[in-house]
């Protein structure tokens, strides 16, 4: 049956359409909202959002696309946040932030720098470049309403979906409407998708359209519109009984409707093997090549690499196009539907693929401009094209240098997935060693701080200690202590006193202590966060003076700057006020000369802390807002100007200036913090509610806290305060022995520092 050539009709999806429709509306008034598409592949999820998109009504709309790359393995991270905002900084004047501008740029340098064990990623590196990212949305928000797509979810690396939560999460204001689309009927139990949507679903401004298949009236009218003319009652039925409703399907299927005994396929991907099989050779071929790079392909990488001269090719590509399989974009091609994709892939045999994936690998590897994709994902595309294509060798090299460009774009879960697969072929390639530029014990480490940074303290203790292990302490003490002293801090994240005092001290007796040198003042430096931590308060100061002393003598400012930190806080509770604050205001001061973030976070939020309780509110709430506007600047406000608002809202409290703390705790609780960053904002919520004799939000808040803590762990400050604030709200609401309960907790966590 003669089909005309023409875009389908939209056809059932009015209702989906209106939700989307409103979505848009509402986040055009300034309420940020997301909506997830899910349905079955061919179901029209793309055609839906589209039809959104191709509105008259919404030609104010700014509107940015991208779309998930089908390549295993976590290989091409943010990969649709790139697309989508690349053309827009292309043409963009204004001032980038300066990591996301590397992220986007044309001329980006992908060779990945080889880091030695020396080299560190700031703990807070990826929440600045998702903040710039959310400051980007407003900002552009503020001027038309924004429209971001990310489709293809099923296929997201664990950083895109990271971003991406950090975006549905955190975007409280602005006019942003963020769309995601996935394929819901290929999500296995173990599905790194599942998790996440479930986190998703919770948030109050998500919306979820399942696009259900047509119904036979509805199969109807899409055939009707596909044919010009109304269908006869037999097509339908023939079509519809096959496609049971699904658009793709039913669209396929028509052209073979009309003959007698067609045979048709059962199924949506027999049917397109067969209109594949039907194709010539010579550009089955091409569809194979294009499937195996999986998403854009460039021209010129099909003219290298297939055996094909320039007229076979673009006949190929000619027939593809007509055939409504492939879909020109610029200089490249890309499927029209995903599926084609898959079951030209499917096609090839295990052997074909192997020398296929061998083929690209080796010719991006040597001209990696011919992939379609940003350069930072292409030593990810490489990766997998070597690990596809079973050589060992070069995909242990390639999984590494993957690992640590990942690093470098602070994309920590690719970095993580890369890094464990390089381990995982270490023992499977002979002679390893001599192909990896860092040796093992070095990839170790950037594993496990990569995990450290994902939030998977678990593994990245677990990998340091591999990373001791492989290390001769007699023939290599410098090193092993400078993984031991990572693996303290690995095990300060998670809460393990002993286990981080363990690993710090075996570090001090492996580094010599003369002459001074900046690793043991590191040491020190840590041991003396540790101990004011846990409120071990000599400890701290015997640490941090050493520190102070060792730091100085090498010139190691970061260091000192983390002793004074931590001797300021313990000599002010030791009672020596002037002279502890002094010491805090010497390590802002070196934060400030640095203008290091983590630096400048810790010392405003401890300064602006130790003010209050000595009862300087005043200069507590002016060191706190100063520190928020610091946290503005460099990218921080979500993590610490909460922490820092916290600060100023306690001694507003203190001071009796309930209403301004009331204002600007509202302020902080809308950042949505989370895991322990939003322990302080919760603590003084319950605080002032309770003191509001508002109790029902006092306990809601104290609840949330308890969550928040480990039942045997988490800092002694933040238990202590916890079990303050349940007693003190026992006690308003009559509850005496809860608060009696209470009280001996506290007694007993005090009496056991």
């Amino acid at each position: 049956m003669a089909v005309p050539e023409g875009p389908s009709p939209f056809v059932g999806r009015q209702a989906q359409l209106e939700v989307l429709r409103w979505a848009c509306g509402r986040a055009a008034e300034g309420t940020p909202s997301t909506v997830v598409v899910a349905g079955e592949a061919g179901v029209g999820k793309t055609r839906l959002v589209s039809e959104l998109l191709a509105d008259p009504a919404k030609a104010e709309v700014q509107a940015l696309v991208g779309g998930c790359l089908p390549l295993g393995g976590g290989g091409v991270p943010y990969a649709p946040i790139i697309q989508a905002l690349r053309a827009l900084h292309r043409s963009s004047a204004g001032d980038w932030p300066a990591d996301l501008a590397r992220l986007l740029a044309d001329d980006q340098d992908a060779t990945a720098v080889i880091p030695g064990l020396e080299a560190r990623v700031s703990p807070t590196a990826q929440s600045r470049l998702y903040e710039s990212v959310l400051a980007l949305l407003t900002r552009l928000g503020a001027d038309k309403p924004v429209v971001l797509v990310a489709e293809d979810l099923h296929w997201a690396d664990r950083s895109t979906l990271d971003l991406l939560g950090y975006v549905a999460r955190c975007q409280t204001e602005g006019r942003v409407l963020l769309v995601l689309t996935y394929r819901n009927d290929e999500l296995g139990r173990a599905h790194p998708l599942r998790n996440w949507l479930a986190e998703l679903r919770r948030l109050p401004h998500v919306e979820e359209i399942e696009l259900p298949r047509l119904s036979r009236t509805e199969t109807a009218a899409l055939l009707s519109g596909l044919l010009a003319a109304p269908a006869d009652a037999d097509v339908i039925d023939a079509v519809y009984d096959r496609s049971e409703g699904n658009p793709l399907f039913s669209e396929t299927l028509l052209p073979f409707a009309g003959t007698p005994d067609a045979g048709l396929p059962p199924t949506l991907r027999d049917l397109l093997a067969s209109r594949l099989n039907a194709l010539p050779e010579h550009v089955r071929q091409v569809l194979q090549i294009a499937a195996a790079v999986g998403h854009q392909v460039q021209h010129q990488l099909l003219a290298r690499i297939a055996d094909l001269d320039d007229r076979a090719l673009m006949d190929a590509i000619r027939t593809a196009v007509d055939s409504q399989i492939l879909t020109p974009v610029g200089m490249s091609y890309e499927f029209r539907h995903a599926l084609y994709r898959e079951v030209a892939y499917d096609d090839l045999l295990p052997a074909e693929r192997q020398l296929l994936h061998g083929s690209l690998a080796q010719l991006l590897t040597d001209e990696p401009a011919l992939s379609a994709a940003d350069q930072w994902a292409t030593t990810g595309e490489i990766a997998e094209h070597w690990y596809a294509a079973a050589d060992l060798e070069r995909a242990l090299g390639s999984a590494v240098e993957a690992g640590l460009t990942a690093e470098s774009v602070y994309a920590f879960g690719n970095a993580l997935d890369q890094l464990t697969r390089a381990l995982e072929l270490w023992d499977r390639v002979p002679d390893a060693d001599r192909i990896v530029p860092l040796d093992r014990v070095t990839v170790l480490a950037h594993a496990a701080q990569a995990a450290n940074l994902v939030g998977e303290e678990g593994k990245a203790i677990e990998l340091s200690r591999e990373a001791i292990a492989r290390v001769d302490v007699l023939a290599d003490p410098y090193r092993a202590a400078q993984l031991s002293e990572r693996l303290g801090g690995y095990q300060l994240y998670a809460g393990h006193y002993d286990q981080a005092y363990a690993a710090y001290d075996w570090a001090l007796d492996l580094l010599p202590e003369k002459p001074p040198t900046a690793e043991r003042a590191r040491v020190r430096a840590g041991l003396a966060m540790l101990a004011m931590a846990w409120s071990r308060l000599d400890e701290a100061v015997e640490s941090s003076r050493e520190a102070i002393t060792l730091a100085r003598a090498v010139g190691a400012r970061r260091d000192e700057g983390w002793a004074l930190n931590a001797l300021g806080v313990v000599t002010v509770y030791q009672g020596r006020v002037d002279e502890g604050v002094g010491y805090l205001r010497d390590a802002l001061r070196i934060a400030r000369e640095m203008d290091s973030p983590d630096e400048l976070m810790a010392a405003s939020i401890n300064l602006g802390h130790i003010l209050g309780v000595v009862g300087r509110y005043e200069e507590s709430i002016e060191v706190c807002l100063a520190g928020v506007v610091d946290a503005r600047r460099v990218g921080l406000e979500r993590q610490d100007g909460s922490f820092l608002q916290a600060n100023a809202a306690e001694s507003m409290i203190k001071a009796g200036r309930w209403s301004e703390a009331g204002v600007l705790l509202a302020e902080a609780e809308a950042l949505g913090s989370r895991g322990i960053r939003a322990f302080p904002v919760l603590h003084q919520r319950a605080l002032l509610a309770t003191a509001r004799g508002e109790f029902s939000v006092a306990v809601d808040r104290l609840a949330a806290l308890r969550r928040l803590l480990p039942p045997h762990g988490g800092p002694d400050a933040y238990r202590r305060g916890l079990l303050e604030e349940e007693a003190s709200l026992a006690v308003w609401q009559g509850r005496t022995s809860d608060a009696v309960l209470a009280v001996e907790e506290g007694f007993a966590l005090v009496e056991g520092s």
